[in-house]
């Protein structure tokens, strides 16, 4: 959305509501659709934000970034298994406050496996050098 007053305007970025998820077969016959709400998800880009992995039990996780945490919904279906869950993205110190991720991407690796990675601002009170620091991160996480 825009804001501002009569002389300027201020582009905050563009406000996600909801995405809408849709799986066809090879003849355009729409085998499955699903819905997912977002919760105050504001993007200064226009970039896919929801990523679809069909697990080898016949089940899909949905899921995307959101700062520094990772939100799922598992469905077989129209069946929602598991409804809107978090995970947060750990750091290497349990100490370490992270202001932000930039690029974060999930990417499956094998199995029930999947890789994340990006790019975090954190802050740590207890470190008086380098206390802010700029990293790149890479997770590792196992969906059950």
């Amino acid at each position: 959305g825009y804001f501002g007053d009569a002389g300027t305007t201020t582009f905050i970025g563009y406000q996600h509501v909801n995405a809408y998820i849709t799986t066809f077969d090879q003849n355009g016959i729409l085998l499955w659709d699903n819905y997912l709400q977002f919760n105050n998800l504001v993007t200064k880009q226009l970039y896919p934000i929801v990523h679809l992995s069909f697990l080898e039990n016949g089940e899909t996780l949905i899921y995307y970034p959101r700062n520094n945490r990772i939100l799922s919904m598992l469905v077989s279906g129209y069946d929602i298994l598991e409804k809107i869950s978090a995970i947060n993205i750990e750091s290497k110190s349990s100490r370490d406050v992270v202001e932000y991720n930039v690029d974060t991407e999930i990417e499956p690796w094998y199995g029930n496996y999947f890789l994340v990675s990006g790019y975090q601002y954190i802050r740590n009170r207890d470190k008086a050098i380098k206390a802010k620091r700029y990293v790149f991160h890479l997770n590792k996480l196992e969906y059950r």
